[in-house]
């Protein structure tokens, strides 16, 4: 059970460790705060931009989007990039800083 402080803010020693997590995992959500994932899909970060390709393990650049052949576009056909021993790639590709 919890406990409040005299501002009625829950404390968080009486909460198990479990539950802990799981209300940190809420705090991008709820600050209010445009947040976006950076994948090997999405690269840029860009809104809309991630799960956009049909699968198609015969194109190059989803070689590994075979599993998702029955579902169709909306899934992730592209979840990883596989580098070549001395390749390099970009990881991440911002530009400016996000604004709400």
């Amino acid at each position: 059970m919890a406990k409040s402080d005299p501002n009625g803010l829950k404390l968080l020693l009486f909460y198990s460790q479990q539950e802990v997590i799981n209300m940190l995992n809420y705090i991008p959500y709820t600050g209010g705060i445009p947040t976006r994932q950076i994948s090997a899909e999405n690269p840029t970060g860009e809104k809309g931009k991630a799960c956009i390709w049909d699968p198609d393990p015969r194109d190059p650049f989803l070689p590994h989007s075979g599993t998702a052949l029955n579902m169709g576009r909306g899934w992730k056909v592209r979840p990883f990039i596989k580098l070549q021993p001395g390749e390099t790639t970009v990881l991440a590709d911002i530009a400016g800083v996000l604004r709400k």
